[in-house]
C-alpha cells in the first residue's frame, strides 16, 4: 500500500508493483479472489471484495509465486495488506521469484 504522506518510504523489503490473481482461504475457511497489486518478501497488498479482519490468518495462491501465508495487517477499502509468515526456504524461493536474490 501506498504511504498517504510523502516522505521517505520506511518500509524494510523493496515492494514490486504486480498485477497477480490470487485466491486466498481465511481463517472461517472461505476462499475469496482478488489481485496482488504489491509484493515484497515482507508482506503483499490485495484488492478483493472480501473484507477480512486485521489480525486474520490467510492463505493464499497467487499466480505464478505459489503458495504464500501470513496476518492481515491493515484494511483500507478494498484493499488488504498481508504481512507474510514464511519460511527460510520458501522465503528465499520467493526472493528468487521476484527477481529479488541477495546481493552482499
Amino acid at each position: 500500500m501506498n504511504a498517504k504522506n510523502n516522505g521517505p518510504d520506511r518500509r524494510r523489503h523493496k515492494r514490486l508493483d504486480m498485477n497477480l490473481t490470487v485466491r486466498f482461504l481465511l481463517h472461517d475457511g472461505s476462499e475469496h479472489s482478488g489481485q496482488v497489486t504489491n509484493i515484497s518478501i515482507g508482506g503483499m497488498s490485495i484488492t478483493s471484495s472480501a473484507k477480512p479482519a486485521a489480525g486474520s490468518i490467510i492463505i493464499a495462491y497467487v499466480q505464478d509465486l505459489g503458495r504464500l501465508e501470513g496476518l492481515v495487517a491493515r484494511t483500507d477499502g478494498d484493499t488488504f495488506a498481508v504481512r507474510l509468515t514464511l519460511s527460510a526456504l520458501r522465503r528465499e524461493k520467493l526472493e528468487e521469484r521476484l527477481g529479488l536474490g541477495f546481493k552482499p
